[in-house]
């Protein structure tokens, strides 16, 4: 195990060098709690800038993968600052302005990835919108089936016990 003299400057260096408290603890061959009572110990505060991170925008899975967390933990954080997330579905509820503009680049034959990127939405987001239509399409285009089934009523006598 590595003692590095216990000073600010050290464990300031220590967070650049290494990243987080985890890596610091892993490298140095302690425990994350011995890092973390050292970091308030020197009144270093190490974590996530929610409110900067919210700002950057984005749903609750982007801001999610962008700091390898939990979708919980983003709305989470977000709830406490008093951050709207925009849920996915209602993401793709705005997304019916693009559906023609979608429909048209997937008949040409486009993927969803290059439509995505074109109109900055995600690619499940394109996937879903062109679904929807699709299956509008194919019901409207179905016939409704006829049924030739007699209905039959049956009676039942009293038992007489």
């Amino acid at each position: 195990m590595i003692n590095p003299q216990p000073t600010r400057e050290n464990f300031e260096a220590l967070l650049k060098r290494f990243g987080t408290p985890k890596e610091v603890a892993y490298a140095l061959g302690c425990s994350v709690g011995v890092i973390y009572a050292r970091l308030r110990k020197f009144g270093i505060k190490y974590g996530v800038d929610w409110a900067a991170e919210l700002a950057k925008g984005g749903d609750a899975a982007e801001i999610a993968a962008r700091l390898g967390c939990a979708k919980v933990t983003v709305y989470t954080r977000a709830k406490e600052l008093g951050v709207a997330l925009t849920p996915i579905s209602r993401r793709v509820a705005a997304g019916d302005a693009w559906q023609t503009e979608i429909l048209k680049a997937r008949s040409a034959g486009e993927t969803y990835a290059s439509i995505a990127g074109r109109l900055g939405l995600t690619i499940r987001q394109v996937r879903v919108i062109a679904e929807r239509q699709q299956r509008k399409q194919r019901a409207a285009a179905k016939k409704p089936l006829i049924s030739n089934t007699i209905r039959r009523t049956v009676w039942v006598s009293d038992r007489t016990t």
